[in-house]
């Protein structure tokens, strides 16, 4: 069984008092927030912690309007206070993107953007995946990342924040059959240091997720690896620890 090395005296896989969302003095009341891949995951996840903190929208995108509108209905069914808008969008496609965002400008400016969206490759060897498949995971993770951040970028207040939800596969050495997903999600982070250095008046943040695999992408990669992680976490913990 592999074992996870723990950086703390104690290891946490689910969100914890200390940084939950309902914490008074992490308040979001006033605060418009905007999610991609929203309808499911992490990003279910954290469209119910921004409700919790109090945010005064939350608005969700992803390509199917069904899943979307399952998370809005479930999440304000939960807290009457909640306020959800589900955009149907694909990030990857510039069209659909500038469609969103500009509908979004005419609601007012992001305070909070969460970089959520992407795309699991089919798994598979460097020399025998399909070119095709194994570049679409760059043309989310990497074109569809570069196209709302700049969206992003014409509409966010002045102290904003953006948050790019990362991977461990982008951190460790080898992950077998992740080539497009480790790389492109490598990628990404790089694009989001640069993305400070060049917006120093906003914070800026990679954020690593854990290891979540109750996901679309997790049930693929291990259904198609065949080996599940003994040691996972849920997607309340990284939700929660983005206000931190």
């Amino acid at each position: 069984m592999t074992e996870l090395p723990t950086y703390t005296k104690k290891w946490h896989s689910d969100v914890y008092p200390e940084i939950h969302a309902s914490r008074p003095e992490l308040s979001l009341k006033g605060k418009r927030v905007v999610i991609t891949g929203g309808s499911g995951g992490i990003g279910a996840a954290a469209t119910e912690a921004f409700a919790v903190a109090g945010a005064s929208e939350v608005i969700i995108l992803g390509r199917t309007d069904k899943t979307l509108r399952a998370t809005k209905t479930a999440i304000e069914g939960k807290y009457k206070t909640a306020n959800v808008v589900a955009m149907v969008a694909d990030i990857s496609d510039p069209a659909s993107a500038t469609r969103a965002f500009d509908a979004i400008a005419q609601r007012g400016p992001i305070d909070i953007y969460i970089n959520n969206a992407a795309y699991l490759a089919n798994l598979g060897s460097v020399g025998s995946s399909d070119a095709g498949e194994w570049w679409k995971a760059f043309e989310v993770n990497i074109r569809g990342s570069l196209q709302t951040v700049q969206a992003v970028l014409k509409n966010i207040s002045q102290d904003g924040v953006i948050i790019n939800v990362t991977s461990g596969a982008a951190h460790v050495p080898y992950a077998p059959g992740h080539s497009a997903y480790a790389a492109s999600k490598l990628g990404a982070v790089k694009v989001f240091e640069y993305l400070q250095a060049e917006n120093p008046a906003l914070r800026i943040f990679n954020l690593h997720p854990g290891i979540i695999e109750s996901t679309g992408m997790g049930t693929k990669a291990a259904q198609q690896s065949g080996f599940s992680w003994p040691q996972q976490d849920t997607g309340k913990l990284p939700s929660n620890i983005s206000f931190c």
